[in-house]
């Protein structure tokens, strides 16, 4: 087995995005027996209007998002989300790679950062972590 030389290093989060906001949740909370941890308005990722968290025993989160009509091309989708330990570095390598990049760069305000690559076969993936820009990468004129 080849040692990993990529920037990708665990993965922590699925993001459920549902049809039926609702009735996802109600699902996940009636049927699975999950316990809804958080619940609101997506305020950061414009990508979705509402979600609702559900934290598994090994501390690992299933969120279900109801995506906006910008994400409306990730109805219905499983996105496995994937950690970084600098998201800005690991979206260069991941561009040189090939990588389909279909977002900018979304911060939380608080230093993390993620972003959304699409594989060659459709399936959608967030890659996330602390998310410093350099002084040095930016523009000079």
């Amino acid at each position: 087995m080849a040692d990993n030389d990529g920037p990708i290093h665990d993965f922590d989060w699925l993001l459920s995005c549902t049809t039926d906001f609702d009735m996802g949740v109600a699902f996940v909370r009636d049927v699975l027996g999950m316990e809804i941890t958080a619940q609101g308005d997506a305020r950061v990722d414009k990508h979705f209007t509402r979600y609702a968290c559900a934290r598994l025993a090994d501390g690992r989160t299933l969120e279900i998002v109801e995506p906006s009509e910008a994400g409306r091309h990730l109805r219905g989708k499983q996105i496995l989300c994937f950690k970084t330990h600098d998201a800005v570095q690991a979206r260069l390598t991941l561009e040189q790679r090939g990588a389909q990049v279909i977002s900018a760069m979304i911060h939380d305000g608080q230093g993390t950062g993620w972003f959304y690559v699409q594989g060659p076969d459709g399936n959608v993936y967030q890659i996330y972590g602390p998310a410093v820009e350099n002084a040095d990468q930016s523009d000079p004129g």
